[in-house]
């Protein structure tokens, strides 16, 4: 699924000036936003080739059309717990550095549009390695949106491997 489209009239999405665009992802009962620019593709979860002693957050390897592409967790790093494959569940492709990560959520939905005058501040009680994650949360008319700092995420795979 090609991000640019998701606005579903077909036509590509691009938010007025100053408003940014966020996939809306599910983690377990997280309902997580990742900006849009960030997202190279989504897909359904294929085979993924299991890495000996690995961090427990990687899932595996994937093929994609050829690349090898790391597939992360977002369960196993933000709740502790593995995410279970289900019909829903989705990849989320990210390129950072010039690298391929897969992020694999429980689900994915809607393209969300908001200016940065929504955004509020991460709460302060949240454990500081926790609060790392995040960068924001909006209010959205049922749910709170959670914005995750994609860095922080992809990062854990740098500190793990050197630890």
């Amino acid at each position: 699924m090609n991000p640019s489209a998701m606005n579903g009239t077909g036509s590509a999405c691009r938010a007025p000036s100053g408003e940014k665009q966020h996939v809306s992802v599910r983690a377990g009962n997280l309902l997580l936003g990742i900006g849009i620019e960030r997202i190279q593709e989504i897909n359904r979860p294929s085979k993924l080739t299991i890495v000996p002693k690995s961090p427990s957050f990687v899932r595996g390897v994937m093929n994609l059309r050829g690349e090898v592409v790391t597939v992360v967790d977002l369960n196993s790093i933000l709740k502790n717990r593995k995410t279970e494959l289900t019909e829903t569940s989705r990849i989320i492709i990210l390129e950072n550095d010039g690298e391929k990560t897969g992020l694999l959520a429980d689900g994915v939905g809607e393209v969300i549009t908001f200016g940065p005058e929504r955004i509020d501040p991460v709460p302060c009680h949240l454990e500081e390695e926790d609060a790392g994650f995040f960068e924001g949360v909006v209010q959205l008319e049922e749910r709170l949106l959670v914005l995750l700092d994609v860095d922080a995420v992809l990062g854990i795979e740098e500190i793990e491997a050197g630890s």
